[in-house]
């Protein structure tokens, strides 16, 4: 092709992306030396080759640039409040919306000389208020278009496993490639900015998030403190009726006929809940309408600018402003990952998204105040399967980020996935708690208080005791053999630590702190005197 014609290509594809990305409809150009100013930046209008006969085609062209000018082939534009002379180029716009200079242009055609004979010829325009909606490229749910390359390699892989660490491998391979070329994701419409869920101790990890961020064009992120499993006010909402305790199965609802393999909620659970609460409060009380919300070991995919760049505009973002909408970035890595076909937002697919969304103001209000009372649910199910779903939500195709956890890169604080990197305490710990075996279980109570003295002490441990004071696990052991249930609530006085035939919905402890046992909470015996152990701490 030859130089001149390959410009004239590139003048084209120009002029239409920047009208892709005015919303304007795209079957509606016509390149028989047509003109196109947007007269205003909502009412774009359309000039064809008769309607230019209204400017005085033959005279030179000055006109007050009130909208974006595009011309077709080897036309100029000069604009005084640019001070430069701007030729087409790919994804270039001749002249800025909102333009307050002077746009003269020059060329094989020209533009009208003044500003009355626009607005006369304006009757005869044909106005485009907004283009039509994109076609669906993608089934319900985001299904993929049957005959697609991700559909192939779906059937191919039906009943396979997926090599999670070998396709990590290649996306991060063709990222740092996007990235050599230049690949990048335009941030500003994020008035926000970034906020980042991470413990204090993730020192490394935070470094990789703020490398990431800056890699890919995103402000310094908002740094959340994230809760550990051994805070204060994890074990309190643990022990408390706020959070939904076993029986039955917190995801199936079932009690001895669960069989999934985590059928109660887990501190770790429950530290990432508060952990996204204290970003949700961040967001709701910030002045700012639109925030992305990452976590610590989010990754971008090689696709990630042009995807970002494609979807979230800022028409998009204003037109969803001040009510609740969330935006999904991205999921657990998987096929869906190789998918070529066209990015899209689809609103009838939902994915676990915690490691990178985009949410309002209003949402975050809406997920702290649907989760003030009562959690049944892991934080991720909640935000993008129980809430959004009732408000504005989509969710991008392909996605454009990942989370390392899961792709096996770093150790998950959460569920330790079995990787060389887990904490092999923390991994048993996790373990032990994962699931619980109710063939396993003796004596189940509602309250338990571990109280590490002697058995001898328990007679005058109390002097008027509201639930049953026992001298020792033994004793329990004995009274929920013989009336097949010990009482809803108990005090048990023994150095030994609790066996594990009991279970307790909530669990107490007084006595050494080193001795404490996970998932019980330290307190005092002036505590003890005033608590209900039926519902302690309901409404802290």
């Amino acid at each position: 092709m030859p130089a001149s014609m390959k410009w004239k290509d590139n003048a084209r594809r120009s002029a239409a992306d920047s009208m892709i990305e005015r919303e304007e409809e795209p079957s509606a150009v016509k390149w028989d030396h047509s003109v196109y100013m947007g007269l205003g930046t909502q009412h774009p209008y359309e000039v064809s080759t008769r309607e230019r006969s209204a400017f005085g085609m033959d005279d030179a062209a000055e006109h007050r640039c009130r909208g974006t000018v595009w011309l077709e082939v080897e036309q100029q534009v000069l604009c005084s409040c640019r001070n430069s002379r701007w030729r087409h180029a790919p994804r270039r716009r001749v002249a800025a919306r909102g333009c307050k200079g002077t746009a003269q242009v020059r060329g094989p055609r020209k533009v009208a000389p003044a500003a009355d004979a626009i607005n006369s010829a304006s009757g005869a325009m044909r106005p485009i208020r907004s283009r039509k909606p994109r076609p669906r490229i993608r089934g319900p749910e985001g299904t993929p278009r049957e005959g697609s390359h991700l559909w192939r390699l779906l059937v191919e892989q039906q009943g396979g496993n997926i090599n999670v660490r070998g396709l990590e491998l290649e996306i991060a391979s063709k990222a740092n490639q996007a990235l050599a070329k230049g690949s990048r994701c335009d941030a500003s419409v994020l008035d926000g900015g970034v906020t980042c869920v991470s413990l204090p101790s993730c020192r490394q990890r935070r470094r990789h998030t703020e490398m990431e961020l800056e890699r890919w064009g995103f402000p310094e992120p908002k740094f959340v403190d994230a809760l550990g499993p051994e805070d204060d006010e994890v074990l309190r909402w643990f022990n408390s009726p706020k959070v939904a305790k076993f029986p039955p199965c917190f995801r199936c609802g079932l009690d001895s006929e669960c069989v999934c393999n985590n059928n109660c909620m887990l501190l770790e659970q429950i530290a990432n809940w508060l952990s996204f609460r204290k970003a949700w409060r961040h967001i709701a009380g910030s002045q700012h309408e639109w925030h992305l919300l990452v976590e610590d070991d989010v990754k971008f995919t090689h696709k990630a600018g042009d995807i970002w760049n494609d979807l979230i505009t800022q028409d998009l973002l204003d037109q969803h402003a001040k009510q609740p909408c969330m935006i999904r970035c991205g999921w657990q890595l998987g096929l869906e990952y190789v998918d070529d076909e066209p990015p899209e937002l689809i609103d009838d697919a939902i994915r676990m998204s915690n490691h990178c969304s985009i949410m309002n103001r209003a949402m975050a209000q809406q997920l702290l105040l649907s989760s003030n009372d009562f959690i049944s649910s892991t934080s991720d199910v909640f935000a993008h399967e129980v809430v959004a779903p009732c408000y504005r939500h989509f969710t991008m195709f392909p996605p454009m980020s990942y989370d390392l956890s899961f792709a096996l890169k770093v150790p998950s604080l959460i569920r330790p996935k079995g990787t060389e990197l887990d904490d092999p305490v923390h991994a048993m710990q996790v373990a032990k708690s994962l699931k619980i075996d109710i063939k396993k279980i003796r004596c189940w109570l509602q309250s338990l208080v571990w109280v590490q003295r002697a058995a001898s002490e328990a007679p005058k441990l109390l002097k008027s005791p509201k639930v049953p004071v026992l001298a020792g696990w033994a004793v329990l052991l004995i009274s929920a053999s013989t009336s097949g249930d010990a009482g809803p609530s108990c005090i048990v006085c023994d150095p030994k630590p609790p066996p594990p035939w009991i279970f307790a919905a909530y669990r107490f402890y007084i006595g050494d702190a080193a001795f404490r046992p996970r998932e019980f909470r330290s307190v005092s015996l002036k505590w003890l005197k005033e608590a209900e152990l039926s519902c302690p701490d309901p409404d802290f």
